[in-house]
C-alpha cells in the first residue's frame, strides 16, 4: 500500500469491519519511500487500542533510511527557495523538493555524472585525455557500476548490470512494547535482507499467512476450484507424472553421479596424506576427527591448516561448495592469503581449510612482541584496507570473520588476509541461524560488533568487517593487548573507548565511525579506502620496499649533504690548525713534515739575523702593572708582525722584549737577504717612532750576516731554531747600539753597499764583547722608502 498512514489505518479497519479479512489471514505492507510529514510517521501505529492490537500487527512498514550527517535538509532548502524565486513556485505543507520523483531523480542524475566526471578525472592517466574522452560513456558506465553512491534519500548501489539497489529498513509492531521497531534491512550492496537477530516479527496465530489463500484470492481457485474432473484424466495424468518423476530420477543421478566424479578431481580437493605435522607423521584419522588449528608440511612447503565447522545439511562436495572452492582457488590478490585447498572428511562435517604459510606470523604477534614503526604502520594499513576493499568489491562481498590474528605477514613484510571463505562455508547451508556458530568467546569478541558478539545466531555482513577493520586499526597504532582493548570499549562513550595519544587525531574520528555500534554510521570500505590513504599520505602503487628505498634515497642525500658540511668544517679547522702551525714553522717545513719528508737539520751558508730591543722597557715595567705590561707588549709585537708580512723574512722568536728575524732560511734568496732584513728594519723604526703607545722607549736594532745551523727542535711544542756565532754577533750589534738606530756589521755592511736607497754611516772601531775590534756602521735611508715587499 502506498499511502498515507492515517488513510491505511482507516482503511484496514473499515475491511476488519465490512469482513473482508480476518486478522492473521494478510499481510499489508506499508510502502513510504521518503520520509514525508505528510504521509504521517510509522509511530501512528504504536500504542493501539485494544481491538486495533492484532489488526496492527499485520502490518509491516517499509522507508528508506537516511545515514548520519546527511545534508539532505540543507539541500531541501537550497531547492525550495531556488524553485520560488527562479519560478515562484511552492510546495504543499510538509512536502519537501526530494520528496518528488522527479526532483530527486533529476538531482540523482546529476550527482553521479558529477561524481563519473571527477573519477574520470583522478583516474590514472587521465591526464592525457580531452574533455569528450573523460565523458566517454563506456568509460563513466565502467566507474559507475558495482558501486554504492550515498543520495539524500539514501545510499543507493548500482550493480555489474547498472541496476540500482535502494536500501530500506523493515518495521514491525512489538506487542509487548506497543511500539514499532526495525526488525531487518535490506543491504542495497549485498542485495540480501539482513534480519535483526534481537528481534523477531510477532505474526497473528502461529505463524506468517499463507502466500496464496486456500481459495485464491478470487475464492474460485485452489481448493474451490471446479472438480468436475473426470477419474480417467486423474489417474492418467497420475501415471504420466510418474513415469516423468522416474525419467527425471533417474536422469538426475546419473548427472549426480557424473558432477561427483568432476568434484573429486578439483585441484583444490588434497588428500590429506600428503600432510605431514612433524617429521614424518602423517595427517591421519585421529586429526581429522579433531579441531586442527596449525602448521603442516605440504608438497615440500609449510602451509597452514584449519578447521571450518560446517552445518550437517550441507552435502560434502555439492555444486555450492564447488563454486566456492573454484571461486576461492581462482582468486589472486597480493593482499589475499592464497588458498590452497580443502581436505574433505566425509564422516565429520567439518573441512580442513588449507592456505599459505605466513613466515612472520599474524599481525597480533608483530603486536605483541613490541611496538610497530611508522612506517611499518603504513604499510600494514595500505594491505589491510586494499585486501578488504578487493573482498568486498568482488563476489565475496565479506570476510565474515576478520581479525588481527586473521592478519598473516609473509617473509616480505606484506600484511595478507587469511581465512576468506570460512564464514561463505558455514553459510552453505542457506539458513539465518547458521550451525556451529555458539556466541563469540571473550577473548575474541573484541573484533565482532556487540549485536553479532552476544548472538548464537551470527550473521555477518560487511558492515561487521568495517567495525573490525575500526578495532585492528586502533591495535596498530596503539600496540595495546587484547584484554587492555577490551577494556576500553567497555568505555559507554565511543571517544573514550579511543581514546589514546598513540593514535594521530586525523584518523582517530575514523577510527571510531568505523566501530561505531550502528551499523548504518559505518562508511564503506571505498570511503575508507579514499580518506585514510590521503590522510596518511598513501599512494596505491606503494609499497613497503618502495616506502622504504625513498627514505634510504632522502638518508643518503641528507648523509652526503652532512658529509660535505663536515668536510668544510674539516678543511677550515685544518686551515686554522696550519695557520697556527705556521706561526711556529716555516711554510716549507710545514709543508714537509704534512708530506712525512725529510726535516733534519740544515746549514745556510749566508743569512742576516736581526736583533731588536725596547730600550726603556725595564724602567716602563717596574712604573707599571704585569697586565699594562703584556698589553704594551701585545701592541708592539702586533705592529711589528704586520708589518714583516711585506718583506722576503721569517720571525724566529720574541723573547720578551727582544724581536728575532731571519732572512735566507728555510728557502736561501741569494745575497738579498741582507737588503730584506734592512728595509724591514727601517719600516720598523719608522712605525714604532710614529705610534702612539711607545711612551718613553725606543726600539735598538743590530744586523749581522753569515752562515747559521737551522731545523725543528722539540716535539710537544717544536720550534724552528737557529744556531751559530751568526747569532751571537747580530745579538752583540744590538746589544752595543743605540736606541732609534740601525746597528750593522761589516759583513752585512758588503751586502748593503750596493743598494742605493741605503745609507751607511761609518760609526768606528768597536769593541765587542767575544769579537774584539770591529769597524761597524749605522744603517739610514737615503730617500724616502715605498713599501717593500
Amino acid at each position: 500500500m502506498l499511502s498515507s498512514t492515517p488513510v491505511v489505518i482507516r482503511l484496514m479497519r473499515l475491511m476488519r469491519d465490512l469482513g473482508l479479512f480476518q486478522p492473521g489471514s494478510h499481510v499489508f505492507i506499508v510502502l513510504q519511500p521518503t520520509e514525508q510529514v505528510s504521509y504521517g510517521p510509522a509511530s501512528l501505529f504504536a500504542f493501539p487500542k485494544e481491538e486495533d492490537k492484532n489488526l496492527f500487527r499485520s502490518v509491516l512498514y517499509l522507508t528508506s533510511f537516511t545515514p548520519a550527517g546527511d545534508e539532505s535538509v540543507a539541500l531541501n532548502d537550497v531547492l525550495a527557495n531556488r524553485s520560488q524565486v527562479l519560478y515562484g513556485t511552492t510546495l504543499e505543507d510538509g512536502f519537501k523538493p526530494l520528496d518528488l520523483a522527479p526532483v530527486q531523480a533529476t538531482f540523482n542524475s546529476a550527482y553521479i555524472f558529477a561524481t563519473l566526471v571527477n573519477d574520470s578525472k583522478n583516474a590514472e592517466g587521465a591526464g592525457r585525455l580531452n574533455d569528450a574522452q573523460l565523458c566517454n560513456g563506456r568509460r563513466l558506465r565502467s566507474l559507475m557500476v558495482n558501486r554504492t553512491f550515498a543520495f539524500p534519500g539514501g545510499p543507493v548501489y548500482i550493480d555489474p548490470l547498472g541496476y540500482s539497489h535502494v536500501g530500506f529498513v523493515v518495521l514491525a509492531s512489538n506487542h509487548e512494547r506497543g511500539n514499532y521497531q526495525i526488525v531487518g534491512r535490506y543491504d542495497s550492496f549485498q542485495q540480501i535482507y539482513i534480519w535483526d537477530p534481537q528481534t523477531r516479527l510477532e505474526w497473528v496465530g502461529t505463524g506468517p499467512p499463507a502466500d496464496v489463500p486456500l481459495c485464491g484470492f478470487s475464492g474460485r481457485e485452489g481448493i474451490c476450484k471446479d472438480q468436475e474432473r473426470s477419474m480417467a484424466v486423474t489417474i492418467g495424468a497420475a501415471i504420466v507424472g510418474a513415469l516423468a518423476a522416474i525419467l527425471l530420477i533417474c536422469t538426475v543421478l546419473l548427472i549426480r553421479r557424473a558432477q561427483v566424479q568432476n568434484r573429486q578431481t578439483r585441484p583444490w580437493v588434497l588428500s590429506a596424506a600428503e600432510f605431514k605435522l612433524s617429521g614424518t607423521q602423517q595427517l591421519d584419522e585421529t586429526y581429522l576427527s579433531a579441531e586442527i588449528d596449525g602448521r603442516c608440511a605440504f608438497r615440500g612447503r609449510d602451509v597452514w591448516i584449519s578447521t571450518v565447522g560446517i552445518s550437517p545439511k550441507t552435502h560434502i562436495l555439492d555444486h555450492r561448495m564447488v563454486t566456492l572452492g573454484d571461486l576461492l582457488f581462482a582468486c589472486h590478490q597480493n593482499n589475499v592469503n592464497q588458498f590452497l585447498g580443502l581436505i574433505i572428511h566425509p564422516a565429520n562435517s567439518s573441512l580442513l581449510f588449507v592456505e599459505e604459510f605466513g613466515g612472520k606470523g599474524s599481525l597480533r604477534d608483530l603486536i605483541n612482541n613490541g611496538s610497530i614503526n611508522r612506517e611499518f604502520q603504513k604499510s600494514f594499513v595500505q594491505d589491510l584496507i586494499q585486501g578488504l576493499h578487493f573482498i568486498h568489491t568482488s563476489k565475496f562481498r565479506k570476510h565474515g570473520r576478520l581479525t588481527s590474528l586473521c592478519c598473516i605477514i609473509d617473509s616480505h613484510f606484506v600484511l595478507k588476509i587469511s581465512k576468506l571463505g570460512h564464514e561463505h562455508l558455514r553459510d552453505l547451508d542457506g539458513s539465518t541461524v547458521a550451525h556451529n556458530r555458539n556466541p563469540v568467546s571473550p577473548e575474541f569478541s573484541i573484533w565482532s560488533p556487540p549485536a553479532l558478539s552476544q548472538s548464537a545466531g551470527r550473521v555477518t555482513d560487511s558492515k561487521a568487517d568495517i567495525y573490525a577493520l575500526g578495532i585492528i586499526l586502533y591495535e596498530l597504532f596503539t600496540s595495546l593487548d587484547v584484554s587492555e582493548i577490551a577494556y576500553h570499549l567497555s568505555e559507554k562513550l565511543a571517544t573514550q573507548r579511543f581514546c589514546s595519544p598513540l593514535v594521530p587525531d586525523d584518523l582517530l574520528g575514523w577510527i571510531v565511525r568505523c566501530s561505531s555500534e550502528d551499523p548504518f554510521q559505518r562508511p564503506s570500505i571505498e570511503q575508507v579506502l579514499k580518506v585514510l590513504f590521503a590522510k596518511l599520505q598513501i599512494r596505491k602503487q606503494d609499497n613497503l620496499m618502495s616506502r622504504t628505498m625513498r627514505r634510504l634515497e632522502t638518508y643518503a642525500n641528507d648523509l652526503e649533504d652532512k658529509v660535505n658540511e663536515r668536510t668544510k668544517d674539516l678543511l677550515e679547522q685544518r686551515r686554522l690548525c696550519d695557520s697556527l702551525l705556521e706561526e711556529m714553522l716555516p711554510r716549507v717545513i710545514v709543508e714537509r713534515l704534512r708530506a712525512h719528508e725529510d726535516v733534519t737539520p740544515r746549514m745556510f751558508d749566508s743569512v742576516t739575523v736581526y736583533f731588536s730591543d725596547i730600550d726603556g722597557f725595564g724602567d716602563y715595567a717596574l712604573a707599571n702593572t704585569p697586565y699594562d705590561v703584556i698589553s704594551f707588549l701585545n701592541q708592539v709585537y702586533s705592529t711589528l708582525d704586520v708589518l714583516i708580512s711585506q718583506f722576503d723574512v721569517y720571525k724566529v722568536e720574541t723573547i720578551n722584549d727582544s724581536y728575532v728575524v731571519v732572512s735566507g732560511i728555510p728557502i736561501p734568496n741569494g745575497s738579498h737577504h741582507a737588503s730584506a732584513v734592512a728595509f724591514m728594519a727601517l719600516s720598523f723604526l719608522r712605525a714604532y717612532s710614529e705610534s702612539n703607545f711607545r711612551r718613553q722607549t725606543r726600539l735598538r736594532v743590530g744586523m749581522h750576516s753569515g752562515p747559521v745551523a737551522a731545523g725543528v727542535v722539540g716535539h710537544r711544542s717544536p720550534r724552528y731554531c737557529l744556531f751559530g756565532d751568526t747569532m751571537n754577533t747580530a745579538s752583540r750589534m744590538e746589544s752595543h747600539g743605540e736606541p732609534g738606530r740601525i746597528h750593522v756589521s761589516p759583513k752585512t755592511a758588503e751586502f748593503l753597499k750596493e743598494v742605493p736607497q741605503l745609507q751607511l754611516t761609518p760609526r768606528g772601531t768597536v769593541t765587542i764583547i767575544g769579537k774584539g775590534q770591529m769597524e761597524t756602521f749605522w744603517l739610514e735611508a737615503s730617500q724616502p722608502l715605498e713599501p717593500f715587499c
